[in-house]
């Protein structure tokens, strides 16, 4: 048998976030997978804009091997599919399908595609409801962790305090008072207020009998001293690494990370899935045409039917609001001026 060549292994450096959101924190704790920073052309972290809606719906839920592996799961099925990047476990058939089928209705005039999509959707959910449970038990004790941190004060979190516990009505009560949420404060929530019942991990909120949080974040730097490495997994001394530029060279096969599939889960600092830059050129060529509406809500729905248009589906609303919040910000707010508004949605 002929014998293999290992492939290069390459290691670049990451830049972590300052802050972290719930399911990060829990990730960390679970998995050991670190909050890196989600950053723009500029390099500026997005958490520093503010974000527009209550759920922070940027992560990739999906477990890589390794993940599972190390934490006796059975292989994540999100896995096997490209398009379910932010599916959670616990999602619905519904919800399932609606992030499959995205964009599929204009990509096929036979609905081949489409119907593929919905198949593909009736597969990972029947396959989620098999593996749900097990991730679930595996959780469990992580969260217990955390939520003791948090009731205990030895890890604080800020997060915007709702005008009402449902958040639906809240934000509702706010829209009619012309306010968003990227515009609200974060504050100090109380160690007294948490309840493990009703952490919503995923969503980055939490709430009780009385009140509500969202878009709940951490200290990086204080998770990392309350939960440090060492006392959530065991080290390796790593031999024949060596640097090279900006980036590192890992020689030592016994120890090399297995070469990634075409499916495999795509973490927070990786290839754009989005054509970003040319969103930017997008919204610039909006503004020179004094085209940008007041309300950021219709400068949203208008560049997702543009991002449709151009690649077939669509970034949420969340992430396309954060990006678009420092336009907001400068041009409509700090300006003191309004753009009168030349887009029809």
């Amino acid at each position: 048998m002929k014998p293999t060549t290992p492939e290069t292994v390459y290691l670049a450096e990451w830049g972590l976030s300052e802050i972290c959101f719930l399911d990060e924190v829990l990730y960390w704790v679970a998995f050991q997978r670190l909050p890196f920073a989600w950053t723009d052309l500029d390099g500026d972290d997005f958490r520093d804009y503010g974000m527009s809606g209550y759920e922070v719906d940027c992560a990739d839920y999906k477990l890589s091997e390794d993940e599972c592996k190390r934490t006796g799961l059975p292989q994540d099925p999100r896995m096997s599919f490209d398009w379910a990047f932010g599916v959670k476990p616990h999602d619905t058939l519904e919800t399932i399908t609606a992030q499959a089928t995205r964009g599929a209705e204009k990509s096929d005039e036979n609905d081949t595609e489409l119907r593929k999509a919905q198949d593909e959707a009736v597969k990972l959910y029947k396959e989620l409801e098999s593996w749900h449970p097990q991730y679930r038990r595996t959780m469990e004790l992580p969260a217990a962790k955390v939520y003791v941190a948090l009731k205990e004060g030895t890890l604080s979190a800020k997060g915007i305090l709702l005008p009402h516990i449902d958040p639906d009505k809240a934000l509702d009560a706010m829209a009619k008072e012309g306010q968003d949420l990227a515009d609200a404060t974060s504050v100090e929530i109380p160690r007294e207020f948490w309840s493990l019942r009703e952490i919503f991990w995923e969503q980055s909120a939490a709430r009780n009998e009385n009140q509500h949080y969202c878009q709940i974040f951490c200290n990086t730097e204080s998770l990392l001293s309350v939960f440090p490495l060492k006392n959530l997994m065991q080290g390796m001394k790593v031999s024949g690494v060596e640097r090279f530029g900006s980036f590192f060279i890992l020689n030592d096969t016994a120890i090399a990370p297995a070469r990634p599939t075409k499916r495999r889960s795509r973490n927070r600092g990786a290839p754009q899935k989005y054509p970003w830059d040319d969103f930017h050129l997008e919204v610039a060529c909006i503004i020179e045409r004094r085209e940008l509406p007041e309300k950021k809500e219709a400068a949203i729905e208008h560049l997702q039917k543009w991002f449709i248009d151009r690649t077939g589906k669509s970034p949420s609303r969340t992430m396309i609001g954060e990006k678009l919040t420092p336009y907001y910000q400068r041009l409509v707010k700090n300006a003191g001026r309004k753009i009168r508004p030349g887009i029809t949605v």
